[in-house]
């Protein structure tokens, strides 16, 4: 059993200047509290910041360029994230606990249409990582290409690689709901391809 109370507001910002380029201010403020039975009771803040830049190069017929820098902070607390197991190894001992993440990065994409039938691009993005005294960054790459082949018909090629930083709840979430036990992996690493 369990009442939560969740509120999130979603301040937006879009402005183009006199050459057509964009700058794009998006944030999100989103708070929980879960008042809950079995040793499930939590509080939760996340808040995203986000600016971009949009850049159509007139120089340069159809090439454009994304660019921008995010920014994510999440900060959860209750006797979930305890980290710490009960003598039978089955709940969180009813202790409580916080732990805070964030995660920022920087990127970059290239768009270039050529003959107005094919588009190729190429993107980058410096991810930084931090939770609980960890922290790491990496540079992922991606590229692509969009061939149109009829009126209807395109033909999409795309490669890139991926990353991806363990949530609080991954490596911290302790408890128990019906028969099935969820417990703390702290040393969980990220995935990168």
């Amino acid at each position: 059993h369990f009442k939560e109370f969740t509120f999130y507001v979603d301040p937006y910002l879009k402005y183009y200047d006199k050459n057509g380029n964009s700058h794009c201010l998006r944030n999100r403020v989103y708070y929980g509290n879960t008042v809950a039975n079995n040793n499930q009771s939590n509080r939760y803040l996340t808040i995203y910041d986000e600016y971009q830049y949009t850049r159509k190069f007139r120089e340069v017929k159809d090439l454009v360029m994304v660019t921008g820098i995010t920014n994510i902070y999440s900060n959860s607390y209750g006797k979930v994230f305890s980290g710490i197991l009960d003598s039978l190894g089955t709940t969180a001992a009813n202790q409580n606990g916080g732990y805070s993440a964030e995660n920022l990065a920087v990127y970059a994409q290239l768009e270039k249409k050529f003959f107005d039938r094919l588009s190729i691009l190429f993107g980058c993005r410096w991810e930084y990582y931090k939770i609980a005294g960890f922290e790491e960054n990496k540079p992922i790459f991606r590229g692509g290409a969009n061939l149109r082949i009829g009126t209807s018909t395109f033909l999409r090629a795309s490669v890139g690689q991926g990353y991806r930083a363990p949530s609080i709840g991954e490596r911290y979430i302790t408890t128990n709901s019906g028969g099935f036990g969820f417990y703390p992996n702290p040393d969980l690493k990220s995935e990168t391809c």
